[in-house]
């Protein structure tokens, strides 16, 4: 099924442009969540104590802040979840010093001086020591980093290093970009985040591979054609796979976003804007630093195998050439016959002549 076809878009016009747009975007994805705190890292990452309650009354959040902070769990963070209707509130509170139990205890006895052992439920709680928090920072960031490098090592071998260049360009543009506009979106970063970008990795990699193995294809048809040209074409050829296969993987998301529910949301926006963000890169990001690390790195290269392409082209022509005719060299005068010049002899010995 095809709902574009026989484009012939000149995506590599303005690579120069879309570049700086991209590194724009990816400068803002460093900036928020990494030097002014945007990014809300979770109880997973950060330690500590969470707890869910749903109330019979809706609580004042302000009333709530101050009774954490009367049981000692220190400054806390008190969210909404859901609608008014539902009366959920969520309350975090940092690591206790010296304690792997966490707050939830005491947090819990405060709100019951409040509120009554019957005003309020206890839907769920958790405890993230400093400890485990740290190892699981760690361990989500070298899962993120090794699956980058074994995605180059992949490319590298199938196709060419200059095309694993411009796939890791394209996916390391994805995960920032994403990142950036999740920070600000102010989803909670924990370890369903970095499911929800391990399997964007995943999909932005398939996405890229699809475009350059039309390009290694459409390179072995037409040797010694520019990389650029080649590198349109095989865009155009896939863009209806591209556009088809990332607007169903987005409609997905949509439906995962809005019924989802809380704990899926923030997996849903990663994944649903990551699939936009990677179709918008396979094009403008991967092929654009393929075709770089190629004039920068690979221009005597290039320049042989062009010429080499030109040589077999000239030698496969050769051999169904016909030889050129001799030429004519001076006429001779055949002079006057002599007698019974035509004569030929019969079986018997007698001479015949031709002549009558």
């Amino acid at each position: 099924m095809q709902i574009i076809r026989e484009t012939k878009i000149d995506f590599m016009k303005y690579r120069r442009l879309w570049i700086m747009v991209s590194l724009a975007l990816v400068l803002v994805g460093v900036l928020f969540p990494f030097f002014f705190g945007k990014l809300n890292i979770g109880i997973d990452f950060a330690g500590g104590t969470q707890l869910t309650l749903r109330f019979k009354e809706q609580p004042q959040v302000d009333r709530l802040r101050t009774l954490v902070a009367a049981s000692g769990a220190g400054e806390s963070q008190i969210q909404r979840v859901g609608d008014d209707a539902d009366r959920e509130v969520i309350i975090r509170t940092p690591t206790v010093a010296g304690s792997e139990e966490g707050s939830a205890d005491a947090v819990v006895t405060a709100l019951r001086s409040e509120y009554g052992a019957d005003g309020f439920a206890v839907r769920s709680r958790e405890n993230v020591g400093p400890q485990v928090g740290s190892e699981l920072r760690t361990k989500g960031l070298l899962a993120v980093t090794f699956s980058l490098l074994g995605m180059l090592a992949y490319i590298w071998v199938r196709f060419e290093l200059r095309f694993g260049v411009g796939a890791i360009m394209a996916t390391l543009h994805d995960i920032l970009v994403t990142l950036g506009l999740y920070a600000q979106a102010g989803f909670e970063f924990n370890l369903t985040p970095i499911a929800a970008f391990l399997t964007l990795i995943g999909y932005s990699m398939n996405d890229t591979v699809v475009v350059f193995d039309r390009v290694r294809e459409n390179m072995r048809r037409s040797p010694g054609e520019p990389l650029v040209t080649v590198m349109n074409r095989s865009i155009n050829q896939t863009l209806s796979r591209t556009l088809l296969t990332g607007g169903t993987t987005v409609v997905a998301c949509i439906a995962m976003f809005v019924l989802g529910g809380e704990v899926l949301r923030g997996f849903a926006f990663i994944l649903g804007l990551g699939v936009i963000v990677g179709t918008y890169s396979s094009i403008y990001i991967a092929s654009p630093f393929a075709l770089l690390w190629e004039q920068l790195f690979g221009g005597g290269k290039a320049a042989k195998a062009s010429g080499a392409a030109k040589a077999a082209r000239v030698a496969a022509v050769a051999p169904g050439k016909s030889p050129a005719p001799p030429k004519p060299g001076p006429i001779k005068s055949a002079g006057p016959k002599r007698p019974g010049a035509g004569a030929a002899k019969k079986p018997d010995g007698r001479t015949v002549s031709g002549q009558r």
